[in-house]
């Protein structure tokens, strides 16, 4: 059994420093007045304090860091800067490889009065501490992490001039009345047209980059694929008002990835919020498309993390993703708390719950103890069990020769 651990943080916005007046959001209480402008404050240490508590009490390791964009402020370069070098000593701290650190941009990344080099200063910032996989313009970053592909989506080509997806929000501003504009959001009314051109711009991808998207993850020998993007590609529960949000043509190309057969996992930022929401042809195939967005890393009350646990059989096809929370607790700590399950949706809870427990294990397991731990999740019918166990080929059950009938002398085992 094959297993992934992904450590997913986004939205730093370092060298944010209004209370986000200058934008279309609405005031709520988990959007920080000011963000540090360093890198050694008493959050970030308790930051990296937690994920090595986690990674001893579990035994385990994380495998790469994903950051789904917006590290700096408004494309300012010391702002990217400090995002850079945040990742730099991030990965540092938990002794990853910098060729396990990928990324993809989000809209404060780029410079938008730059209508030619939108990306020279991301580009720069990121090359300066030695971070290459991370996507730009319309060329996306592929790649795979123990066999299962990892791809790096640009979501920002809605306002981004170099690409052939030329969408602005001025373009679709233009045929809605004055009125219909007020009600959009307060805010905009207090905005000129001229900030809104050069900063709201309207998510997108693009055909070119889902192309080559589609054609990377169809490539493997997988039944999954991990997407990065900044932009949550299906709208979501935010109190926030952002005009902006939701990508343009997030049809396509989640009916695409559906169309693949492929079970996709969107992870992306930008919406300071983390969810999960997951989408699938109700008549198809079992794939599906799950989106798990991740809240805000900063030094905000709210700030927050998540973490992935992907488990495959020895065919690489996908058995279970566990996401926990990585949030802030009182006044400086952090802790990590499970939070929910992504699985087939071809399973039953059952069938998850009793992968989830044997995910758990690292080696082999007497068959009453998986009962007595299955009786805490509220699943004791043992005929059931042992029908989820002789499904997934990637579990053994020895069974003693003279009596096989007496389930005491079972052993649960997986496959290596």
């Amino acid at each position: 059994m094959k297993s992934i651990r992904l450590l997913h943080v986004t939205d730093f916005h370092f060298g944010k420093e209004s209370d986000y007046k200058d934008t279309a959001d609405l005031k709520d209480s988990s959007v920080p007045k000011k963000l540090t402008k360093t890198l050694y404050s008493n959050w970030s240490e308790e930051f990296f304090r937690c994920l090595n508590l986690w990674t001893s009490a579990y035994n385990t390791k994380i495998d790469s860091i994903v950051c789904t964009g917006d590290i700096g402020d408004r494309g300012v370069p010391d702002n990217v800067d400090i995002g850079a070098s945040f990742l730099d000593k991030l990965s540092i701290r938990l002794e990853i490889d910098k060729t396990h650190l990928f990324l993809c941009p989000g809209n404060h990344d780029l410079q938008r009065n730059k209508t030619k080099t939108e990306f020279k200063v991301y580009e720069e910032k990121l090359k300066k501490y030695s971070i290459n996989n991370y996507s730009c313009y319309d060329k996306v970053y592929c790649s795979t992490i123990k066999g299962i592909p990892i791809v790096s989506i640009n979501s920002c080509l809605g306002g981004t001039s170099k690409s052939d997806f030329n969408v602005k929000f001025k373009n679709i501003l233009k045929n809605i009345s004055r009125d219909d504009k007020n009600a959009i959001t307060d805010e905009l009314e207090n905005l000129s047209q001229e900030y809104l051109n050069d900063f709201l711009d309207v998510p997108a991808i693009g055909n070119k980059q889902l192309d080559a998207c589609l054609n990377h993850i169809i490539s493997q020998k997988s039944d999954s694929a991990i997407i990065l993007m900044h932009h949550n590609p299906v709208p979501n529960n935010s109190i926030e008002i952002r005009p902006y949000s939701s990508m343009v043509d997030s049809g396509k190309f989640i009916t695409k990835l559906l169309h693949s057969k492929k079970n996709s996992f969107i992870l992306h930022g930008h919406t300071h919020f983390d969810y999960d929401i997951l989408s699938y042809f109700p008549n198809g195939e079992n794939n599906y498309v799950s989106a798990i967005g991740c809240g805000a890393l900063n030094d905000s009350a709210s700030s927050r993390a998540n973490i992935y646990e992907f488990y495959f059989d020895n065919d690489d096809k996908h058995i279970i993703t566990r996401v926990f929370r990585v949030k802030r607790e009182g006044a400086a700590a952090f802790g990590v708390n499970y939070s929910h399950n992504v699985f087939d949706k071809g399973f039953s809870t059952d069938d998850a719950t009793v992968l989830k427990v044997l995910v758990e294990q690292k080696n082999s397991l007497p068959f009453v103890n998986l009962l007595e731990k299955l009786k805490n999740e509220n699943v004791s019918d043992i005929s059931l069990i042992i029908s989820i166990l002789l499904r997934y080929e990637s579990i053994i059950i020895n069974l003693d020769k003279k009596n096989s009938d007496d389930y005491n002398n079972w052993v649960i085992k997986k496959k290596n």
